[in-house]
């Protein structure tokens, strides 16, 4: 049972975009070497805002927002800001 609960959790992480995976394990690395929970949370608020200008963000975000799933580039490529403020309009 706990096996099978794993796998599962193990294909949702792989489903998801390489490159923002791999930013968020990075994040939570920084964040578990901290003695402050201050420190931390900015580290972790940084990063969620550093990872609004990769392209899959966006496209993750977009396809959210259109109800499908994301198709993902697994690039570190980011993208303009311009590109970026439509979510927010």
């Amino acid at each position: 049972l706990v096996e099978k609960h794993v796998n599962q959790i193990a294909q949702q992480i792989e489903s998801n975009s390489k490159s923002v995976v791999a930013l968020g394990k990075q994040c939570f690395y920084r964040q578990i070497e901290q003695n402050d929970l201050v420190n931390a949370y900015n580290i972790a608020s940084k990063a969620m805002c550093d990872n609004l200008k990769y392209e899959d963000t966006q496209s993750g975000l977009k396809a959210f927002a259109e109800k499908r799933k994301p198709i993902w580039s697994h690039s570190d490529k980011k993208v303009e800001w311009e590109i970026i403020n439509f979510l927010f309009i």
